[in-house]
């Protein structure tokens, strides 16, 4: 350091030769090498302030190494300079603290990358403290709780699980926050603040904590901590300490708040993924399911369940859940009005539970058997009333950060508009099931042939139709225009429809009207409109020899083709008023024999396979 030069410039002027000269300032020594380490260490013990070492108050100062004829010539320079000397040395603790923080800014300058740049400014500290380990931890204002950043110093994951992350009275970050400073502690296996890992699994004996301000409010703390070979942490080396992170809050908050803020923005676009999965689905239980295994997924939870409120609204018993084991899902409930009056006193807002055994939110007896631990409880509200529960588990204590609580509750919002919208189609799916069954017993009273025949046309049909990978929307709508196909019969002649003999050419005419007179009274519905276009080509052959259209090939609906085929088969299989039903050979000759003529050749390989 140029102070160091100056000083020996100034001792030659009054020739006096110095071999060496070192800064000492409350346990920091620059040069740091183990012989001057040697040479203060005796002086301190022998309490000597004798050539060798000047010492000012509080055990500063700086340590010169002479020829011994100079040692006379030393002294009165000491009586005389004393003042000067006392100005270097805290220019000198002024030069290296400043030294110090720019040195950890450097280090962080070579990248751009948060995580790095963090990394850097650890690792800048942790080199210059000398100490084996580091974090760095933000804090979360509304669960009072702090979070390491990735990467730790020398510490994994893992390993900084091992600190106790609480606020509370005896822990080390609540003393270091009310201190307004750095907190020592030179053993931690004789202090009831720290855990007993830290000695038992890391080796740690000393370990100092300093709060990270910023405009008066506190981001975070820096955690650091030396193995039981290192010497205590010093009173300089904190001071140093304290006059780094002051430096360097302004960075520091930086990099905590891109920090929250990028965990943020990665959680809200993997919610937007996760409510773009769940929205797509209509069918109620597979939402339950899509839910609780979306959300799991989204907060890398242990386990996750979707509680919703009894028929008789007295209880919130498990619709769906994933990683819970059956006994759990079965037995487990939690009454309604516990859940009433926990909301009024805390509001409808996801709630964490560090220890859900401790609270009364089922049974404890099951909670404590599937060894669930924290939970979030985010209630499900529609106009004011909390319809079901979604909670997340882990199986260990687990602290959720705040953009948890945020994406959780908007994940809740988003599954029960979910949940309401596959509830209204379960209403119109009920609404048409019905329409279909009355319209389908109104076949019946006209040829009660046609009931059964129309249920197994509607079962095969639709085992082809999956094979073929139709559509949702596709499947139902083959489903009812299967059902309804011979529909239009209602409006033929019964003695048309039983007669045991051939059928004439006006007869024939009459019957060949069914389709069209089934699509146009069914197609008035909305929701049948598709089926009605089945059920009109329905009767169109492969090569265009049917009716009513004489369409041809992939002309034809794909699902008026398999509904064609699984009409032929049934009908096929079925006694008729004119014939008996075909053995299952005669029907597959028979599909084989048509093949590319009445029937499309793929739908027959496949229907082939189902025979």
């Amino acid at each position: 350091m140029e102070i160091r030069k100056e000083i020996k410039k100034l001792l030659q002027k009054r020739t006096i030769k110095v071999k060496e000269i070192a800064f000492y300032y409350e346990g920091i020594i620059i040069p740091d090498n183990v012989r001057i380490k040697k040479v203060i260490k005796e002086l301190l013990r022998m309490k000597k302030c004798d050539g060798f070492c000047f010492v000012g108050k509080g055990a500063k100062g700086f340590i010169f190494e002479l020829e011994r004829k100079d040692y006379k010539k030393f002294e009165h320079f000491l009586k005389t300079e004393k003042d000067f000397i006392l100005l270097l040395l805290s220019l000198m603790v002024s030069y290296f603290k400043n030294g110090c923080s720019l040195d950890v800014i450097e280090r962080a300058k070579v990248t751009t990358e948060v995580d790095e740049m963090c990394g850097e400014l650890l690792k800048g500290i942790c080199q210059i403290m000398n100490v084996d380990y580091g974090a760095i931890f933000s804090y979360d204002r509304t669960t009072d709780t702090i979070h390491a950043l990735r990467p730790g110093y020398y510490l994994t994951d893992e390993d900084i699980g091992f600190f106790n992350p609480d606020i509370t009275e005896d822990s080390w970050s609540y003393k270091a926050m009310m201190q307004g400073k750095t907190y020592v502690c030179n053993n931690v296996t004789k202090n009831p603040c720290m855990q007993k890992n830290l000695s038992e699994f890391l080796n740690i004996k000393r370990i100092a904590c300093t709060p990270i301000f910023a405009q008066h409010e506190l981001f975070g703390f820096l955690f650091l901590a030396r193995n039981q070979r290192k010497l205590s942490f010093t009173n300089g080396e904190i001071l140093c300490l304290d006059h780094i992170v002051t430096q360097l809050s302004s960075l520091l908050q930086s990099i905590i708040t891109i920090s929250e803020l990028r965990m943020r923005s990665e959680a809200f676009i993997n919610l937007e993924e996760a409510v773009r999965a769940i929205s797509t689905e209509i069918h109620l239980t597979e939402v339950f399911d899509l839910i609780v295994k979306t959300c799991a997924r989204l907060f890398v939870a242990d386990a996750a369940s979707l509680m919703m409120l009894d028929e008789n609204g007295e209880k919130f018993i498990i619709k769906s859940s994933c990683g819970l084991s059956a006994e759990y899902v079965e037995k487990q409930f939690i009454p309604a009005e516990t859940v009433t009056a926990y909301a009024k006193s805390h509001g409808m807002t996801p709630h964490f539970f560090r220890d859900i055994t401790n609270t009364r939110f089922g049974n404890k007896e099951l909670l404590v058997k599937e060894k669930l631990k924290s939970v979030i409880m985010a209630p499900l509200v529609d106009r004011g009333t909390i319809c079901g529960l979604l909670n997340v588990y882990s199986r260990k204590e687990r602290l959720f950060k705040k953009a948890d609580m945020e994406v959780v509750h908007l994940y809740a919002l988003e599954a029960m508009i979910a949940i309401k919208n596959a509830g209204l189609y379960q209403h119109k799916q009920d609404t048409i099931d019905g329409i279909v069954t009355m319209l389908s017993q109104l076949e019946a009273e006209q040829d009660q042939y046609t009931s059964n025949h129309s249920q197994r046309v509607a079962d095969f049909a639709v085992s082809i139709g999956k094979l073929i990978e139709l559509s949702g929307d596709a499947l139902e709508s083959l489903k009812i225009a299967a059902l309804l196909h011979d529909f239009g019969k209602i409006a033929i002649d019964k003695n048309i429809l039983h007669k045991p003999d051939i059928l004439n050419m006006e007869e024939w005419l009459e019957v060949k009207r069914h389709p069209e007179i089934a699509r146009d009274i069914i197609s008035k519905i909305k929701e049948f409109y598709k089926a009605g276009e089945y059920i009109y080509y329905h009767h169109e052959r492969y090569d265009g020899e049917g009716y009513p259209a004489r369409l041809k090939g992939d002309e034809i609906p794909v699902e008026a083709r398999v509904l064609c085929i699984a009409d032929a088969i049934e009908s096929m299989l079925s006694d008729r008023p004119y014939r008996k039903a075909l053995s299952t050979k005669q029907v597959r000759d028979e599909l084989i024999k048509e093949k590319g003529k009445q029937f499309d050749p793929v739908l027959v390989e496949i229907a082939l396979s189902l025979l």
